[in-house]
């Protein structure tokens, strides 16, 4: 699906949920599996305006509430910013 969807120019944010299961040590390589089963170079890092690793459950949206702020500002549409 990532990649149909980036074929067609849909701009596209991964949400790795669930991090909070995951120990801190543990992380960066998960992440990196990610990457690489989307197609992507790891590290995952390299990918941080794609991936957000957040934990609903803990309210950890952090990193995707910053990527959906960033993709608003970019089309300009700053006045959302007040849903997040």
């Amino acid at each position: 699906m990532f990649d149909f969807l980036r074929e067609v120019g849909i701009d596209t944010i991964i949400a790795a949920n669930k991090m909070d299961r995951i120990k801190e040590d543990e992380s960066d390589p998960l992440l990196d599996e990610i990457a690489v089963r989307l197609g992507l170079e790891p590290p995952w890092q390299n990918w941080k305006h794609l991936i957000a690793p957040i934990s609903a459950k803990k309210g950890d949206l952090k990193a995707l509430k910053g990527l959906l702020r960033d993709r608003l500002h970019e089309i300009k549409r700053d006045d959302l910013f007040k849903y997040f």
